[in-house]
């Protein structure tokens, strides 16, 4: 009996584990990162573009920052 509730116990930690990664990796705010950031280098082309551009990298940074890095640190601590 005592063994059977450990098992459970661990079965259960293991799934919270599971699924705590999952959410890490699915998440599609580094693709969108990297994607803006390319988008960035290829159509940027007068310094308006330039200014308007670096503002939106900017916000889109902090924000991913902000949000995304709990992620990591909570990933590392599971």
């Amino acid at each position: 009996m005592h063994e059977q509730i450990e098992n459970e116990y661990i079965i259960g930690l293991l799934q919270q584990r599971s699924q705590t990664i999952y959410n890490v990796h699915s998440d599609n705010k580094l693709s969108e990162m990297l994607s803006l950031f390319e988008k960035g280098l290829k159509n940027v082309k007068n310094e308006y573009e330039q200014l308007n551009y670096a503002k939106q990298l900017k916000e889109r940074l902090e924000a991913f920052t902000r949000d995304f890095l709990p992620h990591m640190k909570e990933e590392e601590e599971v």
